[in-house]
């Protein structure tokens, strides 16, 4: 299991912005906070492919407040 730190941050132009800090790149939005956090999970699957696909270390993770939770299996077919 992976687990990683979420950054979420509203806009002044309304919404929120998604990111995973150990994840560079690894940036999405949403309308709402939960928007974001459903994209945010899903951009994650995708990032984690590419790493799983080319047999690379996937990045570590760090302990925080707002955490996601992934299975492998999740991210191997995104």
């Amino acid at each position: 299991m992976f687990t990683y730190s979420i950054h979420i941050e509203p806009q002044a132009e309304g919404g929120f912005v998604a990111s995973i800090p150990n994840l560079p790149g690894c940036i999405t939005e949403g309308e709402t906070i939960e928007e974001a956090l459903v994209n945010i999970e899903d951009a994650a699957k995708g990032y984690l492919h590419v790493p799983y696909k080319h047999n690379q270390d996937i990045p570590a993770s760090l302990p925080t407040e707002h955490k996601i939770s992934l299975s492998a299996k999740e991210f191997i077919n995104a």
